[in-house]
């Protein structure tokens, strides 16, 4: 493939940018729009047609800075991008990335760390729309870091353009884009920017892979394209999936669900896997998602009815009951044992419980039920999924058990909360994979 031409050095144009944002529309009017801004030239280009592209829409661009803390000058360099944007009438904030630090995968470290401080931020200024500059060369060194590790179709579709959060959208604009024609837009605009050191630090997989795409012209177009091309595959596959759970699962409001297992042997095996791993996301909320031949060991198992009296993977256990399989919350892994507040508490990150001022009493506390103390009480949910559901516990014992109205014989029933809804961070269906458009210059 012939090396980068004049087109892929080109500015993006304020015309240009309308039609890139077009493709997550439709948008509210007078649009407000978050953009994380570091202060290097991906994210200054980025926030910088931002705000043209709000301002034309009687919207408006907050940016979001970070401190991370990692060199002597990182506070320094957020009050240049503040002083900048300020010159140009754009409103900045720095958040801060306090605590320790890890000692290795720190770049990984200070990502997840910047993603969870703009959401937060978002969440709290009723902001939906957090955009970030990752751009073409990001999106062709994650291909390769994820070839590298082995990942899988869905991995090797790199990052979504539009990607659903708790509280709104993030978005990437760019991933079509070149950094030579951000980088030319800024020159343009007259608009300086900072250098990070650490992206010319050989030591980082990241910063490796980009060094070795230099010298390869042609090679960051070719795998930008590859991942549009895993990327719309994946959104098939996605299809396919969510109506296969739609088929096979039932949920219940207590946090466990009943599973059909001959529908996954009618599927493909890749098929099976992604829906048998989504179903260990929704009812076990694991960190991360269980290890590919982990859940192709489970899925062996369950379907030549191999499971015997259950198996655990994922902060789920996996057990056959009459012709069905069971997925229940795996009670040892429930650690969550925390004081009782008033207000919304988010409890084994499954459950949302909403306790009033007459449900507090000194010393009560919020902890999984356990085995045995609900003996007695007549219910239709199964065992396994009864001892690791939320209960109020007192030093004498259980106070009150809300999925069953259960409260002991001395107390009000106030010691239940007002409302209890179960609220898994991942649904059963995902919001679509949403591919970057292939239309714009230099794709």
């Amino acid at each position: 493939m012939a090396a980068p031409g004049a087109a892929d050095k080109a500015i993006v144009a304020p015309e240009e940018f309308a039609r890139l944002m077009a493709g997550f529309g439709p948008w509210e009017k007078a649009p407000r729009l978050a953009v994380g801004v570091s202060g290097g030239a991906d994210s200054m280009a980025l926030v910088l047609l931002a705000h043209g592209w709000a301002r034309e829409r009687q919207g408006e661009v907050v940016a979001l800075s970070l401190d991370h803390g990692l060199r002597a000058g990182s506070a320094g360099e957020a009050g240049r991008v503040a002083e900048w944007l300020g010159r140009r009438g754009i409103a900045q904030h720095t958040l801060a990335w306090t605590g320790p630090k890890p000692k290795s995968g720190i770049q990984a470290a200070a990502r997840a760390a910047r993603r969870q401080l703009l959401g937060r931020w978002c969440e709290a200024g009723g902001i939906l729309h957090l955009l970030m500059a990752h751009h073409r060369g990001d999106q062709a060194e994650t291909l390769l870091i994820r070839r590298e590790d082995a990942s899988g179709p869905d991995g090797l579709a790199g990052m979504a353009a539009d990607l659903a959060t708790p509280w709104g959208r993030l978005l990437r604009p760019l991933l079509t884009i070149s950094k030579a024609r951000l980088i030319a837009t800024l020159t343009h605009l007259g608009q300086e920017w900072i250098e990070d050191p650490s992206n010319l630090n050989p030591a980082f997989a990241r910063v490796r892979h980009r060094q070795a795409l230099a010298e390869r012209p042609g090679a960051e177009v070719a795998l930008a394209r590859e991942a549009i091309g895993y990327g719309q595959a994946r959104v098939e596959r996605e299809r396919a999936v969510a109506d296969l759970l739609a088929r096979s699962v039932r949920v219940l409001p207590e946090g466990y669900l009943w599973l059909d297992p001959g529908t996954l042997a009618s599927v493909p095996e890749d098929m099976a896997r992604a829906a048998l791993a989504q179903i260990l996301r929704v009812v076990g909320a694991p960190a991360r998602r269980p290890r590919g031949k982990a859940v192709a060991r489970l899925l062996d198992a369950l379907l030549i009815e191999r499971l015997g009296a259950g198996r655990t993977l994922g902060g789920c256990r996996v057990a056959p009951r009459s012709g069905r399989v069971l997925v229940s919350r795996e009670v040892g892994t429930v650690l969550d044992d925390c004081p009782l507040a008033l207000g919304t508490m988010l409890w084994d990150r499954r459950f949302a419980l909403v306790f009033g001022e007459g449900a507090t009493h000194q010393g009560w506390r919020l902890a999984r039920l356990g085995h045995g103390a609900a003996a007695g009480k007549r219910h239709p949910i199964p065992r396994a999924a009864v001892a690791a559901l939320p209960a109020v516990h007192d030093l004498d014992g259980v106070v009150a058990l809300p999925h069953l109205s259960y409260v002991r014989s001395d107390l009000p029933a106030g010691a239940c909360p007002s409302t209890i809804r179960f609220t898994p961070p991942q649904g059963l269906t995902e919001a679509e994979f949403r591919v970057a458009s292939p239309g714009s210059r230099g794709i």
